[in-house]
């Protein structure tokens, strides 16, 4: 895995972290009003926000420049009010506006990504349904 984290608030961060296997990969920011972190392991995002002053929220982006990311699914988050997440040709898009509470908050994703064998299976599977309804249905034409 190469991630790479493309922060446009509260101040502009761009970081990359490599790694391999299980092992987690984390990128943290502090200012004078919070301490972010994102945490990758075991297919997993762990986004948490300690706030402890107004926070003016945030905008992320996560790239994984070996492979993109295929699936993101929200599994928990106390985030209010308006976090927003997306998940657009294999980048990661997370968006808080921020908040005057005093507390950390944490979001939690499932997140996968599409390693290249399993694409290179998939696209061969598909391949061979397809030919084999394009042989059956042949076969009825002619028949």
């Amino acid at each position: 895995m190469d991630l790479k984290l493309n922060a446009t608030s509260p101040r502009p961060i761009r970081e990359s972290v490599a790694g391999s296997g299980t092992a987690p990969l984390t990128f943290s920011s502090v200012d004078g009003a919070n301490v972010y972190t994102a945490t990758f392991a075991d297919r997993r995002l762990t986004i948490q926000d300690q706030v402890l002053d107004v926070s003016c929220g945030f905008g992320m982006t996560f790239t994984d420049s070996t492979s993109p990311f295929a699936l993101l699914e929200l599994v928990s988050s106390n985030f209010t009010p308006d976090f927003t997440f997306d998940l657009t040709d294999g980048v990661i898009s997370i968006s808080w506006t921020g908040t005057e509470s005093q507390d950390t908050f944490t979001a939690v994703f499932d997140v996968v990504v599409a390693e290249p064998a399993s694409l290179s299976l998939f696209a061969l599977g598909f391949a061979g349904v397809t030919a084999a309804r394009r042989r059956r249905s042949g076969a009825r034409v002619s028949g």
